[in-house]
């Protein structure tokens, strides 16, 4: 590699699948773990890209997040770092609800975050503007702060999606719109810290 050049490898990735996620729950359980399923899914999705080179690794605090983690990095000599910043969205009276149960209970809102998410405002709910005010200029900081290597980051679809919509100019309104599955991952490409390059790396049925 050129010494003059500074590469740096992102791999964004979502947790894998969870119990309460099999319940089809809202959950913001630090210990929800993940299901049986997802140690399979992990294993798979590890034959299909290069898993054994992280030289970083940064997980949410969440339980699924650090699990999944550690499967994905135990070829690897590194440790798992913790970050809160990039913990779940807080969810309010939401969590540990179905979708079903949400849209019974709190129709009006449901549909505000269904159709226009970034207008949706609720008691101890985090909206799209703080989460973006809290999760941006710490992932604009691993950007800049840093040189070569493959990190691997470990978080939720709220995490994720707030990341693409900022760098990807995709308007608040799409935020629901961007379809990200369990295990999904987002490779990221900064070359001399200039403006990331995204792609999506894998997509695999869980």
């Amino acid at each position: 590699m050129n010494k003059n050049i500074n590469y740096l490898t992102i791999d964004l990735m979502r947790h894998g699948k969870s119990k309460h996620n099999i319940l089809n729950k809202y959950s913001n359980s630090l210990y929800d773990e993940l299901d049986y399923t997802a140690y399979q899914d992990i294993e798979r999705l590890k034959e299909t890209i290069s898993a054994n080179n992280y030289t970083r690794a940064i997980s949410s605090p969440y339980k699924r997040c650090i699990e999944t983690a550690k499967g994905m990095i135990k070829d690897c000599p590194v440790e798992i770092e913790i970050e809160n910043t990039i913990k779940e969205m807080s969810l309010g009276v939401w969590d540990g609800m179905t979708p079903y149960e949400i849209e019974k209970e709190y129709n009006k809102e449901w549909k505000i975050w269904n159709n226009q998410p970034e207008k949706l405002k609720m008691k101890d709910r985090e909206d799209l503007q703080q989460l973006r005010k809290r999760v941006i200029p710490w992932f604009e900081n691993i950007i800049h702060e840093n040189e070569d290597g493959h990190y691997l980051i470990v978080t939720h679809v709220a995490i994720i999606r707030t990341i693409l919509v900022y760098y990807l100019n995709i308007p608040l309104s799409n935020f629901r719109s961007i379809d990200i599955p369990y295990l999904n991952m987002y490779r990221i490409e900064i070359i001399n810290k200039k403006k990331p390059v995204f792609w999506e790396l894998t997509k695999i049925i869980v």
